[in-house]
């Protein structure tokens, strides 16, 4: 496009730091963000919130926070970016200390800030904050609980080990239970090895699961309380609707490479430095102290 010489705008900025978001490549959203400041696009809202999006996704959680913060006029999607982007790694105080400024600076938050803020109460552990948030909503903002603020309900229960509550929430919500919901239930069982399943919850189950990670879920909650006949009929089940898995798959971006890394194959000449590997960061990682910078300061 620049070859052409055709000059981008602000739309086509905001949708190439929106790749960026989504690739997590930390090095071409601060290239585009360079680009921005030396064409004067950086007091565009539409350029500024794609900024925080990309830098929130890429971890650098910082910069993020610099950008909104250097918004003098900011609207409902730079709350919400920002409110997400610390919840998504686990500063799920930082989300809320945002939605009260939010609220205190006269903005009204809508389904897409709870979704965030009930999302980064579950990944931080914060029950107490988020069964308050999930009360309020209705009554104090206006705003209808839909599917996915009772899934993020059911997971934030579900990861505290609360499992009698994730399930009775499922039970008793307004919708029909869709397949992220019985999918944060189902984590939830595995994790804290909770088998007690009715046959009517199984059932309804398989029934919405279009895809195979809730058949493999339940199928290995069975196998690992010993119930192999009734994990063998849910993956019966599962290739009966044509579902198969999918190996699982990581990448890692190494000088502007990426290199895919599929479970169960490595290259054995390498194995014991990657071993070793994996011990260091395992050790730094339990003794990693939280860049103070990262937290919010007031």
């Amino acid at each position: 496009m620049q070859l052409a010489k055709v000059c981008p705008n602000v739309v086509t900025i905001s949708t190439i730091l929106s790749v960026c978001a989504d690739l997590s490549t930390t090095v071409f959203g601060k290239e585009i963000h360079g680009y921005v400041v030396r064409n004067l696009m950086n007091t565009d809202l539409l350029v500024v919130n794609g900024l925080i999006n990309t830098y929130a996704k890429c971890g650098s959680l910082k910069e993020a926070y610099t950008a909104f913060e250097n918004i003098k006029v900011k609207d409902l999607c730079s709350w919400n970016t920002m409110i997400k982007g610390y919840g998504m790694h686990g500063f799920g105080e930082n989300s809320l200390k945002i939605f009260k400024q939010m609220v205190s600076d006269g903005y009204k938050p809508d389904g897409v800030t709870f979704v965030s803020l009930l999302s980064a109460c579950s990944h931080a552990g914060l029950v107490n904050d988020g069964r308050e948030l999930f009360e309020q909503m209705k009554p104090e903002f206006g705003v209808e609980p839909g599917m996915e603020h009772y899934a993020c309900m059911v997971d934030l229960f579900g990861r505290a080990g609360l499992f009698e509550e994730a399930s009775e929430i499922a039970k008793k919500m307004p919708l029909e239970p869709n397949v992220c919901v019985w999918g944060a239930l189902l984590n939830s069982s595995r994790v804290y090895k909770n088998i007690n399943w009715d046959e009517s919850s199984v059932s309804k189950i398989l029934e919405v699961s279009s895809e195979t990670g809730n058949y493999m879920l339940l199928s290995n909650i069975y196998a690992e309380s010993g119930q192999w006949e009734e994990s063998a009929k849910v993956r019966v089940s599962a290739r009966a609707r044509g579902l198969t898995k999918t190996r699982g798959q990581s990448w890692i971006e190494v000088n502007k490479r990426v290199h895919m890394f599929t479970a169960g194959e490595f290259v054995e000449s390498e194995i014991d430095e990657v071993q070793t590997l994996v011990k260091l960061l395992s050790f730094e990682m339990r003794f990693k102290i939280v860049d103070e910078e990262i937290l919010l300061t007031y």
